[in-house]
């Protein structure tokens, strides 16, 4: 399937995505093994969406989000 292509009518992001917790099995941390609990954290990158015209919604890498505005024409916006 072809990317959209038009102007830019919204743009979104997900911001990053942390969580924590704890992970109460016996595994190995750091060479040591734990009988305990050990806090976890996990982390997930921000997402960056663009809209298409009516209907088109494609993911950018960030520098490519920032370069688009609403209005201006996708692909040739998000360009080297």
């Amino acid at each position: 399937m072809a990317a959209p292509r038009g102007p830019v009518t919204a743009r979104r992001i997900q911001p990053k995505v942390y969580s924590s917790g704890m992970e109460c099995d016996r595994k190995r941390v750091a060479g040591h093994s734990t009988k305990g609990c050990v806090r976890t954290t996990r982390y997930a990158p921000a997402r960056y969406w663009l809209t298409i015209g009516r209907a088109g919604k494609v993911e950018v890498k960030s520098w490519q989000y920032k370069s688009c505005q609403v209005g201006e024409r996708y692909p040739e916006c998000a360009r080297d």
